[in-house]
């Protein structure tokens, strides 16, 4: 059994006491709202939503929006433009197939570059899992973490945009037969170095944008996921009016109240920027992220709520439903 969420490491880490992200600002919810599990939904909801100002927040949005109207933030500072230029960055071999204009199925590595989505993806396929011991993780941590910073800065992302980023060993967990036919899960070992980087713009967190990159040596990278695409707000945002808190809050309990279907719940929220389709092209819009989270353990849900007052025509880039990965109910939206 794997035990290799990278998001949920960098997620996990960003709630605590040393990183003051969105689960300690105006943006997120309360800290101490953080324990708080009930069946009396519009409390939990009331007592989860964030403290920001509408002034401040739409301050803060129209200066987001002004600055997609003449920047391609993102995409336009990643130094691979193509697929060719992915492989001559990665110094990738030349023998394989294109399947695309975007694919490269290489004999050592695959590479994928979709410069419309803001979408870099290499990975190593020659790679061997290494167990590392704690001597060989102790002296190699330091040269892995120097190795990922580097490749950040020759890939062109800025530090103005990181919100967070934080480097962990990732870890293997394992289970073999036993004689009666029972399996004994062994210790968790560590098989490599990750590094994940969330994004911001301004204040916000940009949902969906992040870079991963993972290593067992100082010598090659073993695998980049970079999704970093241009930052454009929805064309028809111009001027951002919010929705009132009690308008936010009744959508946010209807939905809530469909999520949770009466069980004992907690709830985490923030305020991001979300993906979204509109005229055939990924652009951004303001929306509160919530996170219900059964208490008996279940998989919880996320789903957004758009802070914008007026009518915006778009389509969902991925259907909303129940989300398969409770580890993503932390973070950015509460511990």
């Amino acid at each position: 059994m794997k035990l290799k969420s990278i998001v949920a490491m960098a997620l996990l880490l960003v709630s605590s006491h040393n990183n003051t992200l969105l689960a300690e600002s105006s943006l997120g919810s309360p800290a101490a709202s953080g324990n708080a599990v009930s069946t009396d939904y519009d409390s939990l909801i009331k007592g989860a939503f964030p403290t920001f100002q509408a002034a401040e927040l739409e301050s803060k949005l129209n200066t987001i929006i002004a600055r997609s109207a003449t920047s391609l933030v993102g995409i336009d500072n990643i130094v691979i433009k193509d697929l060719e230029g992915g492989l001559k960055f990665f110094n990738l071999e030349s023998s394989g197939e294109r399947l695309n204009p975007n694919t490269f199925i290489g004999t050592n590595h695959d590479l994928f570059v979709n410069r419309s989505r803001g979408v870099v993806q290499m990975f190593d396929k020659r790679a061997v899992s290494k167990l590392l011991t704690d001597s060989e993780l102790s002296l190699l941590m330091p040269k892995l973490k120097t190795q990922h910073l580097g490749m950040l800065k020759k890939v062109g992302v800025r530090d103005d945009e990181v919100l967070f980023l934080e480097t962990a060993p990732m870890k293997v967990q394992t289970a073999k037969g036993g004689p009666s036919g029972f399996e004994k899960v062994l210790p968790a070992v560590v098989d490599e170095v990750a590094t994940y980087v969330m994004r911001k713009s301004g204040d916000l967190l940009v949902e969906d944008s992040f870079v991963r990159l993972a290593s067992n040596n100082e010598r090659e990278l073993r695998m980049l996921d970079l999704r970093w695409p241009a930052l454009k707000t929805h064309t028809a945002l111009k001027q951002m009016r919010v929705k009132s808190k009690d308008v936010l809050i009744r959508e946010i309990a209807t939905k809530t109240r469909l999520s949770a279907a009466g069980q004992k719940i907690g709830i985490r929220m923030a305020v991001v920027l979300r993906p979204v389709l509109a005229e055939g092209k990924v652009v951004y819009i303001p929306a509160m992220k919530v996170g219900v989270m059964p208490q008996d353990g279940e998989t919880g849900e996320i789903f957004f709520v758009d802070l914008h007052s007026e009518n915006l025509a778009y389509s969902e880039i991925t259907p909303q439903g129940r989300d398969t990965d409770v580890s993503r109910l932390v973070g950015p939206i509460g511990r």
